[in-house]
């Protein structure tokens, strides 16, 4: 934790106490310096936060004041924005996650739909109307990184959910190189030792997952074959509306001297196109063995259920509110990657050899 934050959260207990009365002189920079043996510059910083937010002022040739203005956890009411871009099947999880941990009759939520606007206007928007605080689930692509590294640097409570846009933020998100990692080690535990991969590289979720992927084989004594790599580029279309590069992936490795046994997918719309094209080259499943990522509603409403690993969104969201609290009430700056536990799926399109 940067050094600055560790006093910002001392003081703030400090002033919760009751340590300081309304209005009362606190120690001089030269004085924090010496408590906290670290450098003038590091005590500015903090004390520049705790003006920013309100909790004290400072009076030219006098010293700095303990304003005694109610800090979060004083507030009688608290408004708590969510910002997302559409409302599918897994938001809705997280957001009902997040209305069970926000169960407290004075804390109130608003959910805000981007609905074309930038992240940033949306965001700008939801603090102008007085939230105490946002939880966002960030776009793949964001081009507002630069925003939220400012409303990040200016202490301005926020909570990002499965992906970071900037460094040392707060973020909640699945544990997707574990799961990839369990993902490989069982197809491993089956028999299979010539596993392709299909995925984009162009969020870090992804790359998490391959990272996983790899480290399983690597462990085993497999190495990971290019041949057997197939990367797919991101289109303005998702992936769900082209499948194309899917389909040519598939082509190219039925075309391999040694067929895959097993397909990996990045997610378990890239899994659903697989078992498309295989099915249209009369390719039985499980003969080639494949698996998604996400247990979506219709990985198991197929012909041959996906073998995938599932997200516990209603955790996400439950644990991004707790975290997002923490900070609004507490003043706690610990900076924080927290990482869900997955679970292994199992059915039918992975066969033992």
């Amino acid at each position: 934790m940067i050094k600055y934050k560790k006093i910002v959260n001392d003081l703030i207990s400090q002033f919760n106490s009751g340590k300081y009365a309304p209005n009362s002189k606190i120690p001089t920079e030269k004085e924090l310096t010496d408590i906290y043996k670290v450098s003038r510059v590091t005590i500015r910083n903090a004390l520049d936060v705790l003006v920013k937010r309100g909790i004290i002022y400072k009076v030219a040739g006098k010293g700095t004041f303990y304003n005694g203005a109610p800090t979060y956890s004083a507030k009688k009411n608290i408004v708590v924005a969510i910002v997302i871009i559409n409302a599918n099947a897994e938001i809705i999880k997280i957001v009902e996650g997040i209305n069970d941990s926000i169960s407290s009759a004075n804390i109130k939520t608003n959910t805000y739909i981007s609905n074309g606007l930038s992240e940033k206007d949306v965001c700008e928007k939801v603090i102008n109307d007085g939230a105490d605080g946002i939880i966002i689930f960030p776009s793949e692509q964001t081009k507002d990184a630069d925003y939220f590294a400012k409303l990040v640097n200016s202490n301005y409570p926020i909570v990002f959910l499965d992906r970071s846009p900037v460094r040392n933020c707060n973020v909640v998100k699945s544990n997707s190189e574990l799961g990839m990692y369990k993902m490989t080690q069982y197809l491993i535990s089956c028999g299979h030792r010539n596993i392709a991969y299909i995925s984009s590289f162009g969020i870090s979720v992804l790359k998490e997952r391959y990272y996983g992927f790899v480290q399983a084989l690597n462990e085993h004594g497999i190495k990971t074959d290019r041949d057997n790599l197939i990367t797919l580029s991101r289109t303005p279309e998702s992936i769900s509306d082209n499948p194309k590069a899917i389909y040519d992936g598939v082509e190219k490795l039925l075309k391999n001297d040694s067929i895959p046994t097993a397909i990996v997918c990045a997610n378990d719309i890239i899994a659903l196109h697989v078992l498309t094209k295989l099915r249209s080259y009369n390719q039985k499943i499980p003969e080639i063995s494949v698996t998604g990522f996400d247990n979506a509603v219709y990985s198991s409403r197929n012909a041959y259920s996906i073998t995938t690993v599932e997200q516990n969104f209603f955790k996400i969201g439950h644990e991004a509110a707790k975290m997002l609290l923490d900070v609004i009430q507490n003043g706690n700056q610990n900076i924080t990657t927290l990482l869900i536990p997955v679970k292994l799926i199992c059915r039918d399109s992975v066969k033992t050899i």
